[in-house]
């Protein structure tokens, strides 16, 4: 009995001891480049945030490392200060090294290497701190290594997600090159698809083509701050790569709930889906004023839950009229990839699932999609809407020529009818006007009564009166006149 129990506590000591044992040296060979750190760490977890340096590298500490067996640390939301020990074993022909951490949203790192003294020297990185005081300016943080230990040490007010990786100087420089080259193609796409709609805007005076291009804006700003890029390219700002992040955010959600309310033509065609995006509008206009006055965790916790209610919701009002209208396929086709994308960058940068290439990536491939076949969308949907107004301009000319037609016939058919009415009646008539004189139209009768034909003649004329009868016949016109 005591055996077996002593050999339960050491089974039992064995497992803690490997939960908390080193990991190996990462050994660095000529053969190989790149590497993912990821299983290769050992991490702490310091909940006061008052470690130093030098505790965390003590005896005291040391055995408080966990063993990371994640490719990507990921701790989600959480107060706690994230010690990382990286022991590295240089064995190649590369003496210098790239440490890359491809999550700009990062609050503070600070890089903690020997010096020549053998003292701590300390760098900094994040979007809280100026890029004046980073080791290099660039979309991810950048450290230089050649071998040794070295420590990271993370804080930040999002969720914390690590992907650590480490490469030679020409690899980096040659993954620098694939990187600007396809996030400057991305961001010239966002500018060519924002003045294109922006010009068609204003010569058709559309309101969907301008909160389509208010769309394309707030996403465009977002793109700067998620990829890095605004940081590495444009401006060096902490209240660009935090606050501005949180109101592209929304804006960029309220825009597109706005767009897809009015390309799907849901106010007109669908009462109770069209409250539903109503309710939600209110609200992100609402959040969008007041984010400014709430914590920056809080913010990006409403930005999750907004943004997964707002891919939902314009998905289904998509596939909902994706077999009644043109515009709904455009609309489900183009918004599939880039709603997936975005779900699974809200959901990396909360913490909730690892950051990988299809989680960092995805959503920019998936928006060049989304842009262009909006884009073309709505100039179908133009097109659409012209050919229809001249089927109606032609249908109208036509029913006008018809009208025109009938009713030309119609007067013909009646004058003909008041003429042969006249012809065929058997008494005389004639109109006389003020002046005595008989207009055009005596009946054959008034012709075969006077013997001659008395239009435009004078009545006294006609019936041949001299000149006393004539004078008789004036005053007594005159007298029945008035």
């Amino acid at each position: 009995m005591v055996k077996r129990f002593l050999s339960f506590l050491l089974i039992l000591f064995s497992i803690s001891g490997s939960l908390y044992a080193y990991s190996p040296p990462i050994l660095l060979e000529n053969k190989k480049e790149f590497y993912e750190l990821g299983p290769h760490l050992d991490f702490l977890e310091d909940p006061t945030g008052k470690l130093t340096i030098k505790e965390v590298n003590s005896s005291k500490w040391s055995s408080s490392f966990q063993k990371s067996t994640q490719k990507v640390l990921s701790f989600g939301f959480t107060n706690s200060t994230i010690w990382v020990r990286l022991p590295i074993k240089n064995n190649s022909s590369f003496k210098k090294w790239i440490l890359r951490i491809n999550f700009p949203d990062l609050d503070h790192i600070t890089f903690f290497k020997k010096g020549k003294n053998q003292r701590w020297v300390k760098t900094f990185a994040g979007d809280r701190v100026s890029s004046k005081q980073w080791e290099m300016r660039y979309k991810d943080y950048i450290f230089h290594l050649e071998e040794g230990v070295y420590f990271l040490k993370v804080t930040t007010r999002g969720g914390i997600t690590l992907p650590i990786h480490l490469m030679t100087e020409r690899f980096f420089k040659k993954s620098k090159e694939r990187n600007d080259l396809f996030l400057g193609g991305f961001m010239a796409v966002l500018i060519t698809m924002f003045f294109y709609n922006l010009m068609i805007g204003l010569a058709l005076r559309s309101k969907t083509f301008f909160i389509y291009v208010g769309y394309i804006f707030f996403w465009g700003i977002l793109s700067l701050v998620i990829t890095g890029l605004g940081r590495y390219q444009f401006i060096d700002s902490s209240y660009f790569s935090n606050e501005m992040l949180v109101l592209a955010a929304y804006g960029m959600i309220f825009t597109l709930l706005l767009f897809s309310k009015n390309f799907l033509d849901i106010d007109e065609n669908r009462p109770v889906m069209n409250k539903f995006f109503t309710v939600i509008l209110i609200f992100l206009a609402v959040f969008f004023v007041i984010c400014n006055f709430l914590p920056q965790r809080l913010n990006l916790v409403f930005l999750v839950l907004f943004g997964c209610i707002t891919c939902g919701q314009v998905l289904f009002a998509g596939l909902y009229l994706f077999k009644v209208q043109r515009t709904a396929r455009f609309f489900s086709y183009s918004f599939s990839l880039l709603s997936i994308g975005g779900i699974l960058k809200g959901l990396s940068a909360s913490g909730i699932v690892p950051s990988t290439l299809l989680t960092e990536q995805g959503i920019f491939l998936g928006s060049i999609v989304q842009l262009i076949m909006l884009s073309l969308g709505l100039a179908d949907t133009f097109n659409f809407m012209k050919e229809k107004s001249l089927k109606k301009e032609r249908e109208l000319k036509k029913i006008q020529e018809n009208y025109s037609k009938n009713l030309e016939e119609d007067v013909n058919i009646k004058t003909n009818n008041i003429n042969a009415l006249i012809e065929n009646l058997e008494q005389g008539f004639m109109v006389i006007d003020k002046g005595g004189v008989i207009q055009s139209g005596a009946t054959q009768a008034s012709i075969n009564l006077f013997g001659v034909d008395p239009s435009n003649k004078k009545l006294e004329k006609v019936l041949k009166l001299g000149p006393i009868e004539k004078q008789n016949f004036q005053n007594v016109f005159l007298e029945w006149l008035n």
